[in-house]
């Protein structure tokens, strides 16, 4: 809180929206919406659903996309998927939309750390149903390394829907030589 910042998004699911409009512990909101809209510059809206957000007026839509290209029947078949993140059921929705078939979906409480105990369980449940064990990049890092070689993860992009028209938004607020390369997946700034 206590950097400058030059520009701030506020980013939201497009199925979830802000939920109920609480904040953590209670709802999905790190702050109250309203101060968070009163400082953001812009609003990013991830998913297929388009929801218009009054309280904001630049809004930029976004997707998220599997990098894993595996045509693989068998690979993506008999999977036991699990996650700690803040809304889980957006992992299992990305794993459904990419022909993934689970034969269980395990939900951890967000930023849940995996302890050797967690790790145990899963690998016998794995064990048992001979399936192969997937989760996101954010909760791999959170498992011990001894057990990282056990678990897949499911790589992901952020791809913008239009390009051209975010940049030319970071261009605007934080200058032209300021934006160095963009292209839909990234953007990087000096």
């Amino acid at each position: 809180p206590s950097l400058k910042k030059d520009l701030s998004f506020i980013v939201v699911d497009s199925i979830q929206g802000v939920g109920n409009g609480m904040v953590f512990p209670a709802g999905p909101l790190r702050e109250p919406i309203e101060a968070g809209a009163g400082r953001a510059n812009a609003m990013i809206v991830i998913g297929n659903e388009e929801p218009s957000f009054e309280f904001i007026n630049e809004q930029f839509g976004a997707k998220i996309k599997c990098l894993k290209e595996n045509s693989d029947k068998e690979k993506k078949s008999n999977i036991i998927a699990f996650s700690g993140i803040g809304y889980p059921e957006k992992f299992k929705r990305t794993l459904k939309e990419n022909g993934y078939e689970f034969c269980q979906f395990i939900e951890f409480a967000d930023h849940h750390p995996y302890t050797i105990h967690d790790m145990i369980k899963l690998a016998k449940l794995a064990e048992q149903h001979q399936a192969t064990l997937l989760t996101t990049t954010k909760d791999w890092l959170r498992i011990p390394n001894h057990y990282r070689n056990k678990v897949e993860t499911l790589p992901i992009s952020f791809n913008f829907d239009e390009p051209e028209k975010i940049k030319k938004f970071l261009t605007k607020i934080v200058g032209k030589g300021s934006v160095t390369k963009f292209n839909e997946t990234a953007v990087t700034t000096l």
